[in-house]
């Protein structure tokens, strides 16, 4: 795995005429100005424990102006009011994704009328790694669970968002063995060329940022520029780039 990408599944202020309230996505336990809603940031000194990717070490030449894996990445689904974004980032989202390129499979998220084979289960990375408490968690846990023990299907472990605490069976667990990963590598966060060669080469990145009330009022443009209360960490999954994009601030790509 090449992750250095999340998806946070909220629902989107832009198609609200009435001012979106964070705390309709937030679980109680969610408290503005501390980590405690989805994402925890890891240490300088964890982090730089992962390996790097290859991108990193390397200068890249020829990159596409525009890359968007979208098309293949499962539905989007509403996490609900549970602080488990880094697990729908490493399984739903990118371990589906992966898995799908690899399988050749086609979705069946449960959510959209599926039977839940062909996606992952948030709820058996999240309720395995949050220790009991609906407080959020690292991606690092999340990570090491997917290569140690695997992703179970939705179908074998439905999520709910009103349970973190059930544990998965035994045959819970025997069915998560044979989709675990082989590994993952860290891409450091201002190495845009490197970002942009995993994109091109159909590798979707995990990623955690503080959000705020700016964050939550986007529309169509671009997020470059902090606002109003912050809300903790958010886990997303990156999917693709466009260089002809301008932000308000007039940065490209």
């Amino acid at each position: 795995w090449h992750l250095p990408l999340l998806l946070l599944i909220v629902a989107s202020p832009a198609f609200t005429e009435q001012p979106f309230d964070p705390k309709s996505v937030q679980s109680r336990e969610c408290q503005a100005g501390q980590f405690q809603c989805g994402f925890a940031p890891p240490s300088a000194e964890l982090d730089e424990s992962v390996p790097l990717a290859d991108s990193a070490m390397i200068s890249h030449r020829g990159l596409p102006s525009r890359v968007d894996l979208s098309a293949d990445m499962p539905p989007v689904v509403n996490q609900g009011q549970q602080n488990s974004c880094v697990a729908f980032s490493v399984g739903y989202y990118t371990r589906s994704y992966l898995e799908k390129k690899a399988r050749g499979w086609s979705y069946d998220s449960p959510p959209y009328g599926g039977a839940g084979e062909r996606v992952f289960s948030p709820a058996f990375i999240y309720n395995q790694i949050n220790g009991g408490q609906d407080s959020g968690s690292y991606f690092h846990h999340a990570l090491d669970l997917v290569t140690q023990k695997g992703a179970a299907p939705w179908k074998v472990m439905p999520y709910n968002a009103n349970d973190y605490r059930t544990q998965p069976s035994q045959a819970i667990k025997n069915a998560a063995m044979q989709y675990k990963a082989a590994s993952y590598k860290r891409l450091p966060f201002d190495n845009v060329e490197a970002v942009k060669a995993e994109l091109a080469g159909g590798r979707p990145i995990i990623f955690g940022i503080t959000i705020d009330d700016a964050f939550y009022k986007l529309g169509t443009q671009v997020y470059d520029q902090t606002g109003g209360r912050t809300y903790g960490g958010h886990a997303m999954t990156l999917v693709g780039y466009d260089d002809s994009k301008t932000s308000p601030k007039g940065d490209r790509g």
